[in-house]
């Protein structure tokens, strides 16, 4: 009977050990990742305003039509994610604002 009990209190012993480990190597990991990741998830980062960039729309004029190089918001966005790359800055969203009669305006957001 007394071996049982000695076994159990091995087992609990043994299974806080490695519960305390697993506890001090999430919290390691935590803060190596938040060394790593400081400067893009800093306070200051979070708490800039996004800065507008107006890409114009490359457009022309064939057969009494106008082409649009930039034709729907999802092309917009796609070139704004890449303007902000650009910067070396972080996307934050894009407004696109059609035109029949003339160029497109895509704005990007980037922080």
């Amino acid at each position: 009977m007394q071996k049982k009990k000695k076994k159990d209190l091995k087992k609990k012993k043994i299974s806080k050990i490695i519960l305390i480990i697993l506890i001090i190597s999430l919290i390691l990991l935590f803060f190596f990742l938040l060394i790593q990741f400081q400067e893009k998830f800093s306070l200051k980062n979070l708490l800039k305003k996004p800065e507008l960039f107006i890409i114009k729309d490359k457009c022309s004029l064939i057969f009494n039509n106008i082409i649009h190089e930039i034709k729907s918001p999802e092309e917009c966005k796609i070139f704004c994610k890449n303007e902000c790359r650009i910067r070396e800055k972080e996307f934050y969203g894009s407004e696109f604002m059609e035109s029949n009669n003339s160029c497109h305006i895509c704005n990007c957001y980037c922080k």
